[in-house]
């Protein structure tokens, strides 16, 4: 029954988990136990949970890099339409243009070419967590069956106790009888022993004529005694088989109950991982939704594409004459003006799925556990601020002062260290010297540590571990207590 209650208990929490993550709440995992029967269907959900992580850092960097090279391209494109409105005073400024185009064209080309190839991972990860998602159903369908044989047994088990109850019951009337048995016996026994003794009373009054038969009245006198304490031996003897027949049978009876409501506890099970299955069917008809718009878009970049090829053999041909610009501007600028649509609605179609992808860290919940857990986090980090040496914002001490720390604090994914300009001058990722050299003042981090301010982000999901992280920062400090720079940290929370 305990087994049961702890079965039972287990499978509630991955229906819970399974059905956050069927919501779109992907910030926990579920804690596995080693003796779990569940424990390869609860790592199936967790690695499902991190390769949808994963798909959805890749299917954000791959919409960023569409928007921007959209956003360039309708640049272009808008370009390219002024300059062929402009054709009837200007066709050798034309043709510059178009020369322009037709390298903007080739750098598109590069482009799509790159979206067209990120398209392709993501579709081969959509399909491989498809098929994780089919495994867990399959795991949910095999332990389904698995407690409806357990069922089965314990059904006939039940009817086996009722089998052995009526016997036991059929027992204790046979028990009766004999008992009735030993009660006549113990009647003859006394009518016996009366006998006996008026014979014997018989056999005074006949005197020395009737000493033979006191002997034999004597006798009878004694057998009656013996039948006496033999019947009262079988009496006890009966009542004691009642008394265990009795227990055995109150025994059967709550082995009987528990049976039945281990039944109906495995009834429940059943239940409960026939909501697991379904809620698994409908994770699965999601994912196959995603992997139906991730075709879809393809096909249209590959339009796109297409598009672009055949506008960049036009504009070679336009680049060939002057007199051949002017003639087909007007087919080039309704070319491109197709081109503008589409690439319009690529770009809207994007910042749409930007839009959902960005739900996902949006939905991370912080309870009061994790709001104490980014205190102590902020806390850490202005301990680090205050390391001797980092004011100096030289590239190897302050590189080996970041490693060192981020080494003993676990809470943190990596530390990053800017001067007061913008310029990154350490970082604990293993990047070379060059790498380390990028300008973040554009970034919001900055501006507010730069101020002296302290600043914590909104929650998202880390490109490098697919964990949920915040990033903030504080302001660094030398010994006449100036600004000279910030230190930024990207804090794991799950």
């Amino acid at each position: 029954m305990t087994i049961m209650k702890i079965v039972l208990k287990s499978l509630g929490m991955i229906n819970i988990s399974v059905y956050k993550m069927a919501e779109g709440d992907l910030t926990k995992k579920i804690t596995i136990s080693e003796k779990s029967i569940f424990k390869k269907l609860c790592l199936n959900i967790n690695l499902l949970v991190l390769k949808i992580r994963g798909f959805i850092n890749e299917t954000t960097i791959m919409t960023d890099k569409v928007i921007n090279y959209c956003e360039d391209l309708e640049k272009s494109a808008h370009q390219v339409e002024i300059s062929a409105n402009e054709t009837s005073s200007a066709i050798n400024e034309i043709s510059n243009d178009m020369t322009a185009q037709l390298n903007n064209m080739i750098e598109v080309d590069k482009y799509i070419g790159e979206i067209v190839y990120d398209y392709k991972v993501i579709s081969e990860d959509g399909e491989l967590i498809e098929n994780i998602a089919f495994s867990m159903m399959q795991h949910v369908e095999d332990s389904n069956k698995i407690y409806k044989q357990l069922t089965e047994r314990m059904k006939n088990s039940a009817s086996s106790n009722l089998e052995l109850a009526l016997q036991i019951k059929n027992l204790n009337e046979k028990a009766y009888k004999i008992q009735s048995i030993a009660d006549a016996v113990n009647g003859i026994s006394r009518n016996t022993n009366l006998l006996s003794l008026n014979a014997s009373i018989e056999a005074a009054k006949a005197g020395e004529s009737g000493s033979g038969f006191a002997v034999v009245a004597n006798e009878i006198r004694k057998l009656a005694g013996i039948s006496s304490v033999q019947a009262k031996e079988i009496e006890n003897i009966i009542n004691d088989v009642k008394v265990m027949i009795t227990d055995i049978s109150n025994k059967m009876n709550r082995e009987t109950e528990v049976i039945e409501q281990n039944i109906n506890f495995s009834n429940l099970t059943k239940e409960n991982l026939d909501k697991i299955f379904i809620e698994s069917e409908d994770t699965l008809k999601s994912i196959k939704n995603i992997n139906k718009t991730i075709y879809i878009q393809k096909e249209k970049v590959l339009s796109i594409k297409s598009v672009i090829g055949e506008t960049t053999k036009l504009s070679e041909n336009i680049t060939a004459a002057t007199q051949e610009v002017a003639a087909a501007s007007d087919e080039q600028l309704t070319s491109m003006k197709n081109l503008f649509g589409s690439v319009s609605s690529l770009t809207g179609m994007n910042k749409n799925l930007k839009d959902r992808i960005d739900s996902f860290a949006k939905s991370y919940k912080i309870d009061e556990e994790t709001r104490k857990h980014i205190e102590k986090g902020m806390e850490i980090l202005r301990e680090v601020a205050k390391a001797e040496g980092l004011a100096t914002m030289d590239y190897n001490i302050c590189t080996k002062i970041l490693k060192e720390n981020i080494d003993k604090c676990q809470y943190f994914e990596l530390f990053g260290l800017c001067q007061k300009d913008g310029l990154r001058k350490a970082i604990t990722l293993d990047y070379t010297e060059e790498e380390v050299y990028t300008s973040f003042s554009h970034r919001p981090f900055f501006k507010e540590a730069i101020k002296g301010n302290e600043y914590k982000s909104e929650p998202y999901i880390s490109v490098d571990t697919n964990n949920y992280c915040i990033a903030m920062s504080v302001p660094v400090k030398d010994k006449k207590g100036e600004i000279v720079g910030m230190l930024v940290g990207d804090l794991l929370l799950g």
